[in-house]
Order: structure tokens, then C-alpha cells, then sequence
């Protein structure tokens, strides 16, 4: 009887094994790259719709939310985390309207309503910003940008600075420092496996499958070469992503005009919310910063 036991506790095992190997296998790169869609909320009513196409021909669904003041002092693009979609920065298209600042919010590619199948964590979504920038300046070719992303949009958004130094100011909230290590400490705190060898496996199988290379998404990297004025923010008790993570990013930043606030009490998905009054002056005052072009005299960058 107690051989039985041992046998069918045995093939037991083995059976799991195999369906969580197979699981793993299949299922886990998808889940990384094919994040579930969410349909954006009524939030447009006044707003206007202004669409675009990537560089490699995906729509990106997007709208605009006009500067509520006569003048229009730059025009912000605005990046939501995994998962979401534009409504994400709809919420807060008032106050920031408010300081004359154009708003853009869209869904990213794979996102919402826009087209595309898989997410690459800023890989070609940084090229994505670029292109909503060409737009823009087309329409108004002396009009400023500043970007603000948060959680993936953040790692998006630092990419994006990266490469495009059309992008004048940022502002960074609640992101990671490197795709390999986001995903390890995901995996380990869902399923309690820390072992970085399975996490990299899956990570490696779906850039086969989206066509990216997963060792290029370092933002701690990308912030080695951003010398436009930068607001690092993150929530002191931020669960999903570490709050040393934006600690370090913050401190390899190139640029001599930064700013990092630590929202005490705050976890990975209210850090803008719950009467954080504090946070939100900290951002307007940079905002008011920087929306406007600064002369020699007031940047010390320029001087140089």
C-alpha cells in the first residue's frame, strides 16, 4: 500500500512538472509580451483625436487635451504602464492643462484600442514617441516637448529621452532599471521561485517571438546619456517595483538638473492619488520649470 502511494505521489509530481514546464514554456512569454486589453472610459469629451502611425505602420490610438490657458507653453506626452491605457494620464489632464501644457495620452502598441501585438517594454516604443513628436512638430515645428511615463511608460519614456533630444524634460515615475531583473523579481514574488536562470529563459523566448533584444532594454544605461533636466519619483512602499530601483536611476541620470521624491506610504499604483498634495506641487513646480525654454543665463548646460 504504502509503494502505491509513493508511485502515485511520484507520477503525481511528475505530471505537475510537466504541465508547469509546458506552461512556462508556452504561455509565460505571452503573458510578458500580450499584456490583457483594457477599453478606455468616456474622458474625451473635450479633447480632440489625433492618431498616428509608428514606424512600422502600426495606429496608436491617441488623443490631445488643449492647454486650458491662452498660451500654450509645451506640449506633454504622457506613457501608461503595462496593462493600462490612455485613460491612465486622462485623470489628470486637468491639472496639468491647467499650467498651459498640451496633453497627449494614447494607448501604446499592443494596448487599448491600438494596433500591434506585442509590448517590448520600450524597445521599439521608443520609436513610437518619436514618431508621435514628428507629428506634432510638423503642426507646430517650435513647439517644446516633455514626456512623463509611468511604471513601463517610465522605462519608455527614458529610452525615448535617450535617443530623441527633442524631448526637452521628463518625468519618471515608479519604473525599473532593467528588463532581465523586473521580470526575476515578478516571478519571485508571484510564485515564490527565485531563480533567475527560468526568468531570463522566458524573457529570451518571447524577444524571439516579438522581434527585440531584451539586453538593450537597460534603462539604468539609458539614463547615462540623458542630460535634459529630469523628476524621478517613487512610491516609498511600491510592492512591484523597488523603490532603490528608482533611487539608483535618479543618481546615474547624466543631467545636472534632476529631481528624485520619495512619496512615503505610497505603493506601485497610487503614488499620484490619495491627498499626496506634496507630490503633486513637487511636479507642478518642476513642470513650471521647465516648460519654457530657459535662457544661458538660468542653465548652466547651455553655458557649457
Amino acid at each position: 500500500m504504502v509503494k502505491k502511494i509513493g508511485k502515485g505521489m511520484l507520477w503525481f509530481m511528475l505530471i505537475t512538472f510537466i504541465i508547469m514546464g509546458v506552461g512556462l514554456e508556452c504561455y509565460a512569454p505571452k503573458a510578458i509580451m500580450k499584456p490583457p486589453r483594457r477599453p478606455s472610459g468616456n474622458h474625451f469629451s473635450n479633447a480632440e483625436k489625433m492618431d498616428f502611425k509608428t514606424h512600422d505602420q502600426f495606429l496608436l490610438k491617441a488623443y490631445r487635451f488643449p492647454s486650458a490657458l491662452d498660451t500654450t507653453y509645451a506640449t506633454l506626452i504622457t506613457h501608461h504602464g503595462i496593462g493600462a491605457n490612455k485613460d491612465q494620464f486622462a485623470y489628470r489632464s486637468g491639472w496639468l492643462t491647467a499650467l498651459g501644457l498640451e496633453v497627449i495620452v494614447y494607448d501604446a502598441r499592443a494596448h487599448g484600442e491600438s494596433e500591434g501585438t506585442y509590448c517590448t517594454y520600450g524597445f521599439h516604443e521608443k520609436k513610437d514617441v518619436s514618431s508621435l513628436i514628428d507629428m506634432v512638430l510638423n503642426e507646430n515645428p517650435e513647439r517644446r516637448i516633455g514626456i512623463w511615463g509611468y511604471s513601463m511608460g517610465g522605462a519608455v519614456a527614458i529610452q525615448a529621452m535617450e535617443i530623441d533630444k527633442r524631448i526637452a524634460f521628463g518625468v519618471i515615475e515608479s519604473t525599473f532599471t532593467d528588463l532581465y531583473q523586473i521580470v526575476f523579481d515578478y516571478q519571485k514574488r508571484i510564485t515564490g521561485i527565485g531563480w533567475k536562470g527560468l526568468s531570463n529563459h522566458i524573457i529570451n523566448r518571447s524577444a524571439r517571438a516579438g522581434k527585440y533584444s531584451p539586453q538593450k532594454v537597460k534603462p539604468i544605461e539609458s539614463v547615462r546619456n540623458i542630460e535634459q533636466p529630469v523628476f524621478v519619483a517613487h512610491g516609498g512602499a511600491d510592492r512591484n517595483i523597488k523603490p532603490e530601483y528608482g533611487r539608483a536611476l535618479f543618481e546615474a541620470f547624466k543631467s545636472k538638473e534632476k529631481e528624485f521624491y520619495l512619496v512615503e506610504g505610497a505603493g506601485h499604483k497610487n503614488i499620484c492619488y490619495g491627498g499626496r498634495d506634496e507630490y503633486r506641487s513637487k511636479v507642478v513646480a518642476f513642470l513650471k520649470k521647465w516648460r519654457t525654454a530657459p535662457s544661458k543665463k538660468e542653465n548652466p548646460i547651455l553655458n557649457e
